[in-house]
Formats: C-alpha cells, sequence, structure tokens
C-alpha cells in the first residue's frame, strides 16, 4: 500500500521533480509516459562500462579526483552525442543536474565544518577522554557495551572510519589489554559503532548529499532508518559480548 510510505506526502511534488517531460501531468499516469529508448540503453551500458574503468584505473594507475573527473566529463560528452542533444541543450541538461547536486555541496561543506570546529576545538579529544575515565575498570561485559555506544558518539563528530580508527583505537585496545578483553571485540565494536553511526549522522556528506540530491528530508530518513538502527545496534551488541567469551 504506497499510502503507508512515509513519503506518500510528497508524491506529487517528486513526479514534477522527478519526470522530466515537456507536458507530461503528475499522477499515476506519469510513469507509463516515460519512455527508455535504445539511446538510454546505449548511455547505460556506457556508464557501466566507465565504472569498470574507473574501479580497474583506481587500484591498479593510481587515479584520483583529476583523473575521475575527466573521465565522468568526457562521457557526458559522448553520452551528449549519443542522444543526440545539441550544444545549448547538453548545457542546459548540465546545469539543471547541477541544480540538485548544489544543496548537496554546501550541506557537505557544512558537515566538514562541524568536523574541524570539533578536532580543533578539542572537543573530540574531550570526549575521548571523559569516556577513557569513565570506562576503567569496568566489568567486561559492561566495559565492550558502554565502549560500543561511545564509539557512536564519537562516530557523530568523526564519520570517516579511517579517521574514528585512528582516533579510538590507540587508546581503547590497551584498555581492553587491561581488562582481559580480547582486542578483537574492540575492534569489532568500533566497526560497527562507525557502520551504525553512518546510517544516521548528519555530519556525513553522503548522507546529507543523497538526501539532498533525493529532495528527502533528513526527519523523515531518522524516522525510517531508527528502528532498524536500534534492531542492528542490539544485534551487534550480542556478537561483541558473545565474542569476548568466543575469542582465543
Amino acid at each position: 500500500d504506497p499510502s503507508k510510505s512515509l513519503v506518500y506526502s510528497q508524491k506529487d511534488e517528486h513526479y514534477q521533480y522527478f519526470v522530466k517531460k515537456d507536458g507530461l501531468s503528475t499522477g499515476d499516469n506519469a510513469q507509463n509516459a516515460l519512455e527508455f529508448t535504445f539511446a538510454h540503453k546505449l548511455v547505460l551500458l556506457l556508464f557501466g562500462f566507465m565504472i569498470l574503468i574507473l574501479i580497474f584505473s583506481i587500484v591498479n594507475l593510481g587515479w584520483w579526483m583529476q583523473e575521475m573527473t575527466m573521465l565522468y566529463l568526457g562521457v557526458a560528452i559522448i553520452s551528449a552525442f549519443i542522444c543526440k542533444l545539441g550544444e545549448t541543450e547538453m548545457w542546459d541538461a548540465f546545469v539543471k543536474g547541477s541544480e540538485s547536486l548544489l544543496t548537496a555541496a554546501l550541506v557537505i561543506g557544512l558537515a566538514r565544518g562541524v568536523m574541524i570546529v570539533c578536532d580543533d576545538g578539542l572537543i573530540t579529544d574531550t570526549m575521548l577522554n571523559a569516556a577513557t575515565n569513565f570506562l576503567y575498570n569496568l566489568p567486561r561485559p559492561l566495559f565492550i557495551i558502554l565502549n560500543e555506544i561511545i564509539q557512536i558518539f564519537i562516530g557523530f563528530v568523526v564519520p570517516s572510519s579511517s579517521g574514528h580508527a585512528s582516533l579510538t583505537m590507540p587508546i581503547m585496545a590497551p584498555l581492553a589489554d587491561f581488562l582481559s578483553i580480547p582486542r578483537a571485540s574492540v575492534v569489532i565494536a568500533m566497526q560497527t559503532a562507525s557502520g551504525l553511526i553512518n546510517l544516521i549522522t548528519p555530519t556525513s556528506g553522503v548522507i546529507m548529499a543523497v538526501l539532498g540530491i533525493s529532495r528527502l528530508s533528513y526527519g523523515t530518513w531518522f524516522k525510517f532508518v531508527l528502528p532498524l538502527f536500534m534492531i542492528e545496534f542490539f544485534i551487534s551488541i550480542l556478537v561483541i559480548i558473545a565474542n569476548i567469551y568466543l575469542s582465543f
């Protein structure tokens, strides 16, 4: 039942925004008016081939942002020729596509700004120091549960999984050794915490960019994902506690 969807009230708005045909009205007939042409199939095939080139070049040739940008631009120009778009039509399409990314780009910059403030203001270090003092000498199961919760809060201000690990593991691993907790359990706690918080944190550029492009409010996304977040959280707690007693 589509009416049960959290975004059902935005149905007409989404049809108006995402369905790009002149004179196309919103409603149930909007999807039927779209035509998947042979040119569209070629562009889709070209895009898939580009992804393969991208993966190979990043892994084997050391490509990064500049090379990827040129590849995307080249594929965009070839796609315009395949779809028989003139110069004006091509750039109009490019500008329209960029419009949807502008908000996302601003949000990514804001999210990065929050991270910089937390790092330069020593907010992250203060949180980590307080957490370390709190966890010291706790029973093993309680330590690992609270460790994951604290890792989730740290992940809120440091959404990067590599940055998260480099910040917390040099402190949490020796604490685990002191309490005779396997280091693997602490690593699993950090990994699951990082994965969980990156489902909901507004400081994640990926989350906010995708929500901006899809025209979905953060509140709607949070309402949808929170039950899944809690289910995965409790499952991860059980797995980590079991790992304490099963690790050799």
